[in-house]
């Protein structure tokens, strides 16, 4: 799809904002310093991807092409970083080939640059900040057959890669299911909430959060320290209506 909407928490309503270049889905957006919101990636077509970027301003309200990355990514995932640069992490260029990859986004210039690689090709990951300004790469797949319970640690200061600790379990489609926390961060997808404490570096399942498979989920931090999960889909695709509240460990 091409077009977008925009929500105006004052009336709670949505209303039309604009239309893309390029109809995408399994792109990655991230806000820029500047207020405008950059588009990039995801799939154009059947098997068809796409490394275009387009980048929205709301004092506008339009799209307009940016620079393109220098390859297509679908699946990838993305998080503006504390310098005012954006992440980009992963992908897949083609049906089930992930990619190791990683570029950050320069605003300044309008460059990509790359950095890394991963230790790990994957796609269909998820990415949180950590509260030392780290970001925490967690999950997903290297070709949609091999599930991931890898981490790695991105640090802004070197544009280097380490390994990060385990997870309990291997997690897929986390796109939005990973979420910082004043600890550390939580992840909700798959079959069991894991929380990360930054303390201790290690992952533990928080206790009562056992649940049926979760893909695609999101996790959103509230105000006390708790984060809302909601909806997914299960293994069979079949949509989850529920939501909760989650109290991270640690």
């Amino acid at each position: 799809m091409a077009e977008a909407e925009i929500f105006d928490p004052r009336t709670v309503e949505f209303g039309p904002g604009g239309s893309l270049g390029t109809g995408r889905g399994g792109h990655v957006a991230a806000r820029l310093p500047d207020g405008r919101v950059l588009v990039a990636g995801g799939w154009v077509g059947l098997r068809a991807y796409t490394a275009s970027v387009e980048i929205f301003d709301p004092a506008t309200g339009a799209f307009t092409a940016g620079p393109a990355m220098p390859g297509p990514r679908l699946g990838a995932a993305a998080v503006a970083l504390p310098d005012g640069r954006v992440l980009v992490t992963g992908g897949e260029e083609a049906p089930q080939r992930g990619l190791a990859t990683a570029l950050v986004y320069l605003p300044g210039t309008g460059r990509w640059q790359p950095v890394g690689p991963m230790g790990t090709p994957r796609y269909k990951h998820a990415l949180a900040m950590l509260p030392d300004g780290r970001v925490m790469v967690t999950g997903g797949t290297t070709d949609d057959t091999r599930l991931l319970a890898s981490t790695e640690v991105f640090d802004p200061a070197t544009n280097r890669f380490t390994p990060g600790p385990a997870m309990g379990a291997e997690r897929y489609k986390c796109a939005g299911a990973a979420v910082a926390t004043r600890a550390g961060l939580l992840v909700a997808c798959g079959d069991q909430v894991e929380s990360y404490d930054g303390r201790s570096a290690r992952f533990r399942p928080v206790p009562g959060t056992r649940q049926v498979w979760r893909s695609f989920p999101t996790a959103t931090a509230l105000p006390d320290g708790s984060v809302l999960v909601v909806g997914g889909y299960d293994r069979q695709i079949r949509t989850h209506r529920d939501a909760a509240v989650v109290r991270p460990v640690g």
